[in-house]
């Protein structure tokens, strides 16, 4: 079916906008326009330094990512549809800055100029393999002919370092080896590349766990928690892992491993939200966890093209919703930004997420995907609960409300990823509104400082995961990894999810003195509810999603965010506090989620019941 209204309104995150086209593919194609104009004017000429010509300036990170040379692919597609060389130009000169600056010896590519990590090698062999693919013979035979040789040292280098039993590395590379390896096997022609493929994928096909989920995402990738939780990130897994295993099961015809992959994506899909969003609130990698994804890899869109021609209901509807947030995200200057509310937080747009996502535009534009007549998305339908054994995370769809529970234990980065133990509610959702919290890093902490952001408008990233924390905030509830954690579902249909443990330091140590804390939150069909207890004077911070024009109300033991017409209103038996930040606004921002918030908290006395409702009107 077509979409008809081309001013049509849907309302999502208490946002509103139009539909801009009359099927997704022409959407995507607008979109890509935007995005590709935006990226070229970024591309650094005329100095004279060869370290910097060619290179893409970043508008937030003042500096050239070292992945940029991934564009190859969209910058030559963008040629061949528009015959303009003015793109073929762009990608010579951002090959030779790559080689210059990026390409060592041996092969292998760095991340970054002052980033040593190597791994990143199998994207820009996978990008620049694409192209050769398809557009080799349409090349400048001496164009072609360094292409094909950078192309063959970048295989050569991941083909020994994936194909050494010592590499130890996330799923994530294993995942994307095979698909690398099989443009090696179609432009080199030596059947060692496809035959390593085949046995990585075989090794990346045991990483699938009985709920669907697909785990590794930790160092190491077979790592195993103290609670017995795996390491799963929904954005790494939907955004890069599952399309690459999905197009090289198409590329070779395996139709048992097709379906194998599919069978997992199709699980992942109870995590996309109805308003386009992708709730990655307690991945093990979610500090890079943004609204629509992950902010340095490809994005969904090919993996649920691959759903909808399966015949998944909500494939197509996901994938409409998703080309919607994207556009929502959309800055002005026409880069894709890392959230929601970074085109009115005043924080610069990251050019990594531009680049990242072209990738994955023309394959969705080519396969003109229509929207569906009456799919739905898993978490549009009320479910009650579900659980997910493999990371310790649990999910409800109540009425309007939908909330997701965590008491994972393992991140990638222990200090910086921790915001999602302790039995925390990572991410609350109602349909009028969209999300109301939204879970981020408990102690900011720039791990990667390429592939992360750093806000310019306040000095403090603030923790936005609702939690109890002692006085000082040194202790945090999110921090107890061994915290007594049940979830259960009642005969009328409410779930309650109740954490009993101690506030824990940042290292995730128990301070076991008299700090311990109870809090038990219930999702009905009316609102949800906390109650919460500590064993010393805490605090109960609620920090609620609000942008820098809704409005946001404290009235002693009331108050109100007021977003798109509807109120969030928190009700409870003590007064609320609203802590104003250095921003001009006074919201607290999180450069991870992209999220603003209205910081709230209510202060918790010691062995006395502290109780919260939550409600839309």
């Amino acid at each position: 079916m077509k979409l008809t209204n081309v001013f049509a309104v849907f309302t999502a995150a208490g946002l509103a906008f139009a539909t801009f086209g009359q099927d997704m593919s022409t959407d995507a194609e607008w979109l890509f326009k935007r995005w590709m104009d935006a990226f070229m004017k970024l591309q650094v000429s005329g100095t004279g330094a060869k370290e910097l010509d060619g290179g893409f300036l970043c508008p937030a990170c003042e500096w050239e990512h070292g992945r940029t040379p991934d564009a190859v692919w969209p910058l030559c597609w963008m040629w061949k549809r528009t015959g303009d060389t003015k793109y073929l130009d762009a990608a010579v000169k951002l090959m030779r800055w790559g080689r210059i600056n990026m390409e060592r010896k041996n092969g292998a590519w760095i991340n970054d100029p002052n980033a040593q990590w190597r791994g990143i090698t199998v994207f820009g062999q996978t990008a620049l393999g694409r192209t050769l693919v398809a557009y080799g013979n349409d090349l400048p035979p001496d164009m072609k002919a360094d292409w094909m040789d950078c192309f063959r040292k970048m295989t050569d280098y991941s083909y020994g370092w994936i194909g050494n039993p010592k590499t130890q590395v996330n799923v994530n590379y294993r995942a994307a080896s095979p698909l690398a390896l099989e443009f090696a096997y179609r432009l080199l022609g030596d059947e060692k590349y496809r035959v390593l493929g085949d046995d990585q994928m075989a090794i990346v096909a045991k990483f699938i766990a009985d709920d669907g989920l697909f785990f590794g995402e930790a160092a190491p990738s077979h790592r195993v928690s103290a609670r017995g939780f795996r390491g799963v990130d929904i954005g790494y897994n939907v955004e890069e892992s599952l399309p690459a295993m999905l197009e090289w099961a198409d590329l070779r015809g395996d139709k048992k491993m097709m379906r194998l992959f599919l069978d997992s994506a199709k699980a992942h899909l109870a995590f996309l939200l109805p308003d386009g969003g992708l709730d990655n609130s307690f991945g093990s990698r979610a500090y890079k966890w943004t609204y629509w994804g992950s902010r340095t890899s490809d994005g969904m869109l090919p993996m649920l093209v691959y759903l909808a021609k399966d015949g998944v209901k909500g494939a197509a509807r996901a994938a409409e919703l998703q080309l919607g947030l994207y556009r929502r995200c959309t800055g002005e200057n026409g880069l894709l930004m890392g959230g929601i509310h970074y085109p009115e937080s005043g924080e610069p747009a990251c050019v990594h997420h531009t680049f990242c996502h072209m990738k994955t535009l023309p394959m969705f534009i080519e396969t003109r995907l229509d929207t569906e007549p009456e799919g739905s998305l898993v978490s549009e339908r009320p479910f009650g609960l579900r659980k997910f054994r493999t990371n310790g995370v649990s999910i409800c769809r109540v009425g309007d409300w939908r909330a997701t529970f965590s008491e994972n234990d393992l991140y990638f980065w222990d200090y910086c990823g921790k915001a999602t133990g302790g039995g925390s509610l990572t991410l609350l959702w109602n349909a009028d509104i969209g999300p109301v919290f939204a879970a981020s890093m408990s102690e900011w902490w720039l791990q990667e400082p390429g592939s992360m952001q750093q806000q310019k408008l306040d000095d403090v990233a603030r923790c936005l995961t609702p939690r109890l924390e002692s006085v000082d905030g040194s202790l945090k509830s999110v921090h107890d990894n061994a915290v007594a954690h049940e979830v259960v579902e009642n005969a009328d249909g409410s779930v309650v999810a109740k954490a009993k443990g101690f506030l824990s330091d940042k290292e995730g140590a128990r301070i076991e003195d008299g700090t311990g804390f109870t809090l038990d939150w219930t999702v009905t069909k009316d609102g949800v509810s906390a109650k919460a207890t500590a064993m010393k004077p805490s605090r109960l911070v609620l920090p609620v999603i609000a942008g820098s024009k809704d409005g946001v109300q404290v009235n002693g033991n009331t108050a109100t965010v007021e977003r798109n017409g509807k109120k969030v209103v928190l009700a409870s038996n003590r007064a609320f506090e609203l802590e104003k930040t250095g921003r001009p606004d006074g919201r607290a921002f999180s450069p991870q989620t992209g999220f603003l918030v209205a910081y709230l908290s209510i202060a918790v006395q010691q062995d006395e019941k502290t109780e919260l409702t939550i409600s839309v009107r």
